[in-house]
């Protein structure tokens, strides 16, 4: 469904203002990811990032590595891939992924309402993860300054950012932040570092539960909930991605699971081992005909789940017990991340076109399927015959 038509849709059934505010942010999100390639193509030279990072660290004598540098091979079998479109199966290949490291840069200045780091006339490109992050933190900081609004200064002696306009969503607070505290945790022992995370003005409960649980108390933290911010002492750990960058290395996967699942009783009984994820409570990709499929998925003993109504420990013990995951698209198939060996069934809108989980689940060494669905507006219509073969010939 094109953004015009999903606007359309969007104007019948809420109204008018609804219908504008939603095709404006298609149409915002859409530019994203091409003016992020016309900076990477064109305008490299203003970013520290990647081998330039790495020289500035060995400069000032900061940095740290750990780990090494590894070849990943992300490949779906044949019957894995028979119905995957091609965007999923075009993420198939052999990645190399480098070795990690974390430093220091000094008397860094964080600017903006969402943060853009800046050191000297440089942008910081891995403190945010991506230039997709900074375009997207560009035009909201930039919308703010032009309505003249301003929220102060805030100066840390030594912090790590860990705050994107993303990450308040859990795939991405997950993938690309959890992740990023491996070095930080590694670069905290090697050194006996005391540091500051630097986190958005209004944690969600996730994200303080994974805080909580991965030991950083609460007066580690200070809000960036200012337009300016200067750090003497900037850590910034590296982007291992194997894909794009969006995608973290596995082994980051593995090590935030073997975090999460030790601290975590996982032993404790009450789930199946195979799992509905439902997004009734999402406003996208909710399943229209849902009563159907779970009628057919339930004679296969499958549990429905609204990951929503628990809290981040209890959903890391549904899917530590889970053998078999089906969901749309979204968000709840983060936590897959939590499974030792899983068949993955994701659902997606025929207008989807994203590999996050695909490449997340090969990532994993989990099976992957997928079934495409009609769009109905906002959200999917399932096919419950052929998801019903599919279960089958998964389980």
């Amino acid at each position: 469904m094109s953004i015009i038509s999903e606007t359309i849709f969007e104007i019948k059934k809420n109204g008018i203002i609804s219908g504008i505010k939603w095709g404006s942010r298609l149409l915002a999100t859409s530019l994203i990811q091409p003016t992020a390639d016309i900076l990477d193509s064109y305008f490299p030279f203003i970013f520290i990032r990647g081998e330039k990072l790495k020289e500035a660290f060995e400069e000032n004598g900061t940095i740290y590595t750990y780990g090494d540098p590894y070849y990943l091979n992300i490949d779906g079998n044949e019957e894995e891939t028979k119905t995957a479109p091609d965007y999923i199966t075009s993420k198939s290949g052999r990645r190399k992924v480098d070795q990690p490291f974390v430093g220091i840069l000094h008397e860094v200045h964080i600017v903006g309402d969402y943060p853009i780091p800046i050191k000297g006339r440089s942008i910081i490109q891995e403190a945010v993860v991506s230039t997709s992050h900074l375009v997207l933190h560009l035009g909201y900081s930039l919308s703010r300054l032009l309505t003249g609004q301003y929220s102060g200064r805030k100066e840390v002696d030594t912090g790590v950012l860990l705050f994107n306009k993303w990450n308040s969503g859990y795939y991405h607070w997950t993938t690309e932040t959890l992740t990023r505290l491996i070095s930080i945790k590694k670069y905290i022992e090697h050194t006996n570092t005391n540091l500051k995370l630097i986190v958005g003005p209004n944690l969600t409960r996730f994200q303080e539960d994974t805080l909580s649980l991965l030991g950083f108390a609460n007066d580690q933290i200070i809000r960036y909930n200012v337009s300016s911010m200067k750090v003497n002492r900037l850590i910034v750990p590296s982007n291992r991605r194997g894909f794009d960058p969006g995608d973290p290395a596995p082994v980051d996967y593995r090590y935030l699971r073997h975090q999460m699942r030790e601290i975590v009783d996982v032993e404790s009984e009450g789930h199946s081992s195979r799992v509905y994820i439902s997004r009734q409570d999402a406003p996208t990709r909710q399943v229209t005909n849902e009563k159907e499929v779970i009628t057919m998925l339930k004679s296969y003993g499958f549990e429905l789940v609204t990951l929503s109504e628990n809290n981040v420990q209890e959903n890391i013990r549904i899917f530590s017990k889970a053998d078999v995951v089906v969901a749309p698209h979204g968000a709840g198939l983060t936590d897959i991340i939590y499974s030792n060996s899983l068949s993955v069934i994701e659902l997606l809108k025929e207008d989807d076109c994203s590999a996050a989980y695909y490449t997340l689940s090969k990532s994993l060494s989990h099976d992957y399927y997928s079934l495409l669905c009609d769009s109905d507006g906002k959200n999917l219509s399932v096919d419950v015959a052929k998801l019903e073969k599919l279960v089958n010939e998964v389980i």
